[in-house]
């Protein structure tokens, strides 16, 4: 999975919300040790397709940083998510509410 490490930087009134990406799935995308920054992810579901994404999976008790290639509306706005690099989706739908942010700027490594 693309674990990242959430990290927020105060900057005199404002937060930006970064992370670091730690591990191999989103190759060649992101990179181990690229920082990423993020947006909070719109109201609308439809705009997050094919976008690359972090949301919280309580399943692994992690964040993960991967990329969104489907959207069922009919549970309620649900997304699939892949890693760049992995064969196979994700194995559980994510929610909205579990998505924190969407990948608007990199740093790399």
């Amino acid at each position: 999975m693309g674990h990242v490490l959430i990290m927020l930087i105060t900057a005199s009134l404002f937060v930006i919300p970064w992370a670091v990406v730690s591990s191999y799935s989103m190759e060649p995308t992101l990179e181990v040790g690229d920082l990423v920054i993020m947006m909070p992810p719109s109201q609308n579901c439809g705009s997050l397709l094919n976008h690359v994404a972090i949301y919280y999976s309580p399943q692994f008790g992690d964040y993960i940083v991967h990329r969104v290639i489907a959207i069922n509306n009919a549970q309620g706005c649900t997304y699939i998510f892949k890693g760049d690099a992995n064969p196979v989706p994700d194995p559980y739908p994510v929610p909205h509410g579990n998505v924190v942010g969407v990948v608007t700027f990199v740093i790399p490594n």
